[in-house]
């Protein structure tokens, strides 16, 4: 006998896929309950809005930068007004945002006895007592209690984190305005708030500038003082060097150059001079002992007509003295002119040496003072200066303007904030909506069972034969009863249905030997084996149902069966096949007990006499019915199923896992068993309703109803 291969689909660890209209599908089929949780958030919400929320009041007050800087005088200030780059407005922002501004605003307005903002004044419930506890059992205890002044501290930061997150500063965008909002229970203490936080901003500024300006004006007083103090001793100094030395000038000191010049040009002319003296004595005093040369070197207009007038009497001895003494006064004023010219040459020199001196003091003096001048000067300038900014530092402490104005303060809201109930309730109803479609689409992803036809052909590749609806009984033989009772019911018609897809699902031969298995127990195998056979019969065939799970022997508590006769008997050869049957039990219908025995259910199904019994039976019943154990549990199934023309496997609605109908088929496949149909059991219809499958069989239910 040939087997169907199992398809992947039916491995439970093979995600399915979903197309576009299987999400819609799935959407749709879980309508209601996405409508249900989204009116119960809308509801949740409604009553949070109305009896638990806390109104909350926002007030909002703007506050523009001064890019702009008005001048009442031309004074340059201390500080700089602020510019309008993003970088300055974000930092300004996050100056009204700052932990010490709003310090100061809680100090203001005593914001640490507000148990809004001081959460230690607040008023503790149960649950906030339990948890504080709790808390404090966790965490270790504090090695020291807190001074006066560290717990005020802490108050007060606590206070500041609070209104921090009261509060919001926002940049309105393309402008240098900010907008500070506070959002408190009260409308006036939100108003309050928003004002006192512009307020302080603005006043801060100013308090900087005066203080800046203070800080200047002292700073100035102090170098002012200082720098009076230096004019002083440099004014001093000069005075006192002008007084100490002679009073000298550049003029003065040009002059005198001018005569060390003259002077060494006298000691010049003077020097070639000496040696022309030097030069005549000293060839006198070489000719003094020729009286001839003397004459030449002497050239003198008196010694000259003596040499003559010896000439013409030279041995007049009295010519001769005359011109020894004319001689002699010639050397002795050649010698006196040489003497006279050194004397003047020295005192020449001493002069251009004294006057050198004078030079180089005088010079050195003029340096001294023209520094001393200089210092003075720059002393006196640059005390000018501080003076002049000091008058004017002190004049800008009375017309200091803040760089910020407040545009519009802050009113009292006439309506809250928060909670905003109509959006609160939209954004409900749209998170409902999400939240239901992902537990639809979750549910329907995570799905492990079998909910219709479609999903278990799709998954098995085999074909559902019939879907038999479940129906309320507490016993097999009360769904029997009900089954015979209401031939028009929905049950009876769809086990007339399955009976009709297994006539024609041979052909010409429809199958004569049928086996009805399940993957586990509890899943109708034998309800439908029994309503088959029955509905069998009714169409006048005569019919035989054998009980194959001879260990549970369950068709006892749908008839009542003697205990002559069993399939026990049978095929160990006790007795034929008419005489192990109960007949007769019901028109047409014959039925094959189970009996418990000594040997192995799979090894009596296994030998060569059960074969013989289904040969024996073909011969006598128009339709063999064989009732046998789940494959999952114990092999009777796989044994007994080589025998038969027809496989049914029944699969719980709901109810049977995937994986668990994946291993069953794969069982038979391995005893190379080929499952002939389907059968989808105790399918409820109300739980079809709920998971939005109703329109398969609405109209089936309503047909059957009418």
């Amino acid at each position: 006998m040939q087997y169907s291969p199992i398809r992947p689909e039916s491995d439970s660890d093979t995600p399915r896929q979903m197309t576009l209209h299987g999400l819609f599908m799935t959407l749709m089929r879980g309508k209601w309950t996405i409508l249900g949780i989204s009116i119960t958030a809308v509801v949740l919400t409604t009553l949070y809005c109305t009896f638990l929320a806390e109104p909350r009041y926002t007030a909002r007050a703007t506050v523009m930068l001064e890019t702009r800087e008005e001048r009442i005088v031309s004074l340059d200030s201390v500080m700089s007004g602020l510019s309008g780059e993003a970088t300055v407005v974000n930092s300004e922002a996050q100056v009204l945002r700052s932990r010490s501004l709003i310090g100061r605003v809680v100090r203001q307005l005593n914001l640490t006895e507000d148990p809004e903002f001081n959460t230690e004044l607040r008023q503790k419930g149960p649950v906030a007592r339990a948890l504080a506890r709790v808390r404090a059992a966790l965490r270790p205890a504090p090695p020291s209690q807190l001074t006066p002044e560290q717990a005020q501290r802490q108050s007060v930061e606590r206070t500041i984190g609070q209104v921090l997150s009261h509060t919001t500063v926002t940049v309105l965008p393309q402008s240098v305005v900010f907008e500070i909002s506070a959002e408190t229970g009260d409308p006036l203490k939100s108003a309050r708030l928003a004002n006192a936080i512009a307020d302080r901003y603005v006043l801060e500024q100013l308090e900087v500038k005066f203080e800046a300006t203070e800080k200047a004006t002292a700073w100035l007083s102090d170098r002012v003082a200082d720098l009076r103090h230096e004019l002083e001793r440099k004014q001093s100094e000069l005075k006192a060097f002008s007084a100490e030395t002679e009073l000298v000038n550049a003029d003065s000191l040009d002059a005198l150059t001018r005569q060390q010049k003259e002077i060494r040009d006298r000691i010049a002319d003077g020097n070639a001079t000496l040696v022309v003296f030097t030069s005549r004595r000293d060839a006198l005093r070489q000719s003094v002992t020729d009286p001839a040369r003397f004459n030449e070197q002497a050239d003198d207009r008196q010694l000259s007509r003596l040499w003559a007038r010896l000439g013409s009497a030279p041995s007049d001895p009295r010519l001769h003295e005359v011109f020894a003494d004319r001689q002699a006064a010639i050397l002795s004023d050649a010698a006196m002119d040489v003497e006279r010219l050194e004397g003047q040459l020295a005192a020449l020199r001493r002069s251009e040496q004294e006057l050198t001196e004078r030079i180089q003091q005088q010079s050195e003096d003029l340096v001294r003072l023209e520094q001393l001048e200089r210092e003075a000067e720059a002393s006196s300038l640059i005390y000018e200066y501080f003076l002049n900014r000091l008058k004017e530092t002190s004049v800008q402490q009375g017309i200091q303007q803040a760089d910020s104005r407040v545009l519009s303060a802050a009113t009292a809201p006439l309506a809250p904030s928060a909670p905003r109930s109509a959006l609160l309730m939209t954004l409900a109803g749209v998170m409902g909506v999400l939240m239901g479609a992902g537990l639809v689409v979750l549910r329907d992803r995570t799905q492990l069972t079998f909910r219709t036809r479609q999903e278990l052909e799709n998954a098995t590749g085999l074909q559902v034969f019939g879907q038999i609806p479940w129906v309320r009984s507490k016993k097999r033989a009360d769904l029997l009863h009900y089954i015979n009772d209401a031939p028009t019911s929905a049950a009876a018609e769809s086990l007339r249905n399955l009976r009709t897809s297994i006539l024609m699902s041979g052909g010409a031969a429809p199958p004569q030997v049928i086996m009805c298995t399940s993957s586990l127990p509890g899943e109708g195998k034998t309800i439908q084996s029994i309503a088959l056979a029955k509905n069998f019969a009714s169409l006048g065939k005569r019919v035989l149902l054998i009980e194959g799970d001879i260990r549970r022997r369950t068709l006892s508590d749908c008839f009542e069966l003697s205990s002559k006769g069993s399939i026990l008997g049978v095929i160990t050869g006790q007795y034929s096949l008419g005489e192990g049957v109960q007949a007769k039990v019901e028109p047409n219908l014959d039925i094959l007990p189970g009996d418990q025995g000594n040997l192995n259910p799979a090894d009596l199904f296994s030998s060569a006499q059960f074969p013989l019994l289904l040969a024996e039976a073909r011969k006598h019943y128009d339709v063999i019915l064989i009732d046998t154990p789940p494959v999952m549990m114990v092999p009777d199934a796989r044994v007994i199923g080589s025998h038969a023309d027809l496989i049914l496997y029944c699969v719980q609605w709901d109810h049977t896992r995937r994986q668990t109908v994946a291993e069953g088929l794969h069982l038979l496949q391995t005893a190379r068993l080929k499952v002939g149909g389907l059968v989808l059991s105790q399918v409820d219809s109300h739980g079809m309703r709920r998971y939005g499958y109703e329109g398969d069989y609405k109209g089936a239910e309503a047909y059957h109803a009418a």
